[in-house]
């Protein structure tokens, strides 16, 4: 049985794996959200309601509440209770997501969570390139050209500037409010333009609806505490970050 954390009450815990990867498992009373204590224990609120484990039991997939939902009825943004995912990355690691990525998980199973962690932009560029996405952490990067005088060379959509917007040395600039930093160039500000699906029509001429969609580049090496460095020198990347519900400290990645 999981052992309960600083507290002498007891709880069936059954349901629950005593183990995610080489973390144990704790559970604490006072607790709103889960954390890593020491870099051996992941340690979960006594109000953890479901954990679904991933990848073999190395990750976890943690519902919080709900939470008092007579005192508390707006815990979340979207409702009492809260979702996140923990286990082992590069190392130990606890991160929110949103609701809709844990809805994901439940209709269409791991793969599909796993898919729906990926931002927009790096999907759409995917589905376009034969170049694999990478990722460090809840950052993303995806290769679109191997030079900042054409750098949206390896894909079929148009990159425009914003006009405010210029590719500029970065010497450690934190990325998307996170503990990532890049160490090299960055542009903070592009749009590409693309063409969705066409319309299913009757008429012979299928019509295709003209979007677009916000993006950064960027280039060089990104750093963050836990994480291996990410060499993205060898071109110009489209780089994200995996969203997060909007309450969520934004440093926790």
């Amino acid at each position: 049985m999981t052992e309960l954390f600083s507290c002498d009450t007891t709880r069936q815990l059954v349901p629950f794996p005593d183990q995610v990867g080489s973390l144990g498992v704790a559970f604490a009373l006072y607790d709103r959200a889960p954390s890593i204590w020491q870099d051996t224990k992941l340690q979960m609120p006594f109000a953890t309601n479901a954990v679904h484990q991933l990848l073999g039991g190395t990750q976890v997939l943690i519902q919080v509440g709900p939470i008092y939902p007579g005192r508390a009825p707006h815990f979340d943004n979207t409702g009492p209770e809260r979702y996140y995912l923990a286990g082992i990355d590069d190392g130990p690691f606890v991160t929110p997501i949103s609701s809709k990525k844990f809805v994901a998980f439940q209709k269409d199973g791991e793969a599909a969570f796993y898919d729906s962690l990926k931002p927009a932009e790096i999907k759409l560029i995917e589905s376009a390139t034969a170049n694999p996405a990478r990722r460090q952490g809840d950052i993303w990067a995806i290769k679109i050209g191997e030079s900042w005088d054409n750098p949206g060379s390896e894909i079929p959509y148009a990159i425009q500037a914003v006009k405010s917007a210029k590719m500029f040395e970065s010497t450690g600039q934190w990325l998307f409010e996170s503990r990532h930093s890049l160490h090299g160039n960055l542009n903070r500000r592009v749009i590409i333009v693309y063409s969705s699906e066409p319309k299913k029509s009757k008429t012979s001429r299928p019509k295709f609806k003209v979007k677009s969609m916000a993006a950064t580049l960027g280039s060089g090496l990104i750093k963050a505490p836990d994480h291996p460095p990410l060499d993205i020198s060898d071109g110009v990347y489209v780089l994200a970050r995996t969203s997060r519900p909007r309450n969520f400290s934004p440093g926790m990645d």
